[in-house]
């Protein structure tokens, strides 16, 4: 936390940490592995053995992105961390609904049961390129700061 000593906590363990509180150990969480998985998908879906071990591997992707996106946006969210999480979850509801829009518009094209997977792998590229330029925006305020 702050730069300072990785510290890991077991069961029961308290700790306490400031409002300001930076955790860089949550940047290493893969922001790539969904939209990759979702990719092959696409193609191993055809076979019931690969399909259900990359829907174990989407699904175990899914669950690590949330604490990773949640502990980023509590370390820009400064003062405003409880009307940050309320739009995190405002906005990963959002993004349901557009996948699933988003899904049910490729398979009434008739690109097939496989289609939503790519076009999912098609909406993870784009967090992908919207977190790029967050990190990226970030890193130049801190430049800008410390100058």
């Amino acid at each position: 936390m702050n730069d300072g000593e990785t510290q890991v906590f077991h069961a029961g363990e308290p700790w306490t940490e400031p409002p300001d509180a930076y955790h860089p150990i949550s940047e290493n969480a893969s922001a790539t592995e969904p939209a990759s998985l979702l990719a092959v998908f696409v193609v191993a879906a055809h076979n019931p053995w690969t399909a259900l071990v990359l829907l174990f591997g989407i699904g175990a992707a899914g669950s690590a992105v949330g604490p990773a996106l949640q502990t980023r946006l509590m370390n820009v969210a400064h003062d405003a961390q409880t009307l940050a999480a309320a739009l995190s979850h405002s906005a990963l509801n959002i993004g349901n609904a557009t996948g699933a829009w988003a899904g049910g518009l490729v398979i009434a094209a008739g690109l097939g049961y496989t289609a939503p997977a790519a076009a999912g792998a098609v909406l993870a590229l784009a967090g992908i390129a919207v977190l790029t330029v967050s990190v990226l925006l970030q890193k130049r305020t801190a430049a800008s700061a410390a100058a």
